[in-house]
């Protein structure tokens, strides 16, 4: 049985972003700081960028699937960009 694949649309309205790709279900968040950086979408910032599904800022310790319904083929998450403060 082959692993569930899922649309995952990446978007920050402010920066114009919006892309979309399909990866595993088991991808984990913090992975997708990477795509982001390959298809030079945001500029490389060291403490990364978090995602936020549905008014929720994510752990980029979990999964995809973490923030789906099983049933679900698609996760629109919004790019979070951590304010500088944090980036000590």
């Amino acid at each position: 049985m082959s692993e569930r694949r899922v649309k995952v649309r990446l978007y920050d309205p402010e920066k114009g972003v919006d892309w979309s790709t399909e990866l595993p279900a088991s991808t984990q968040l913090q992975s997708l700081t990477e795509l982001l950086y390959e298809q030079k979408l945001v500029p490389p910032q060291r403490i990364g960028y978090g995602y936020v599904a549905k008014g929720h800022l994510c752990n980029n310790r979990f999964t995809l699937a973490a923030y789906m319904p099983e049933d679900a083929d698609a996760i629109e998450l919004r790019i979070f960009a951590y304010p500088q403060v944090l980036q000590g």
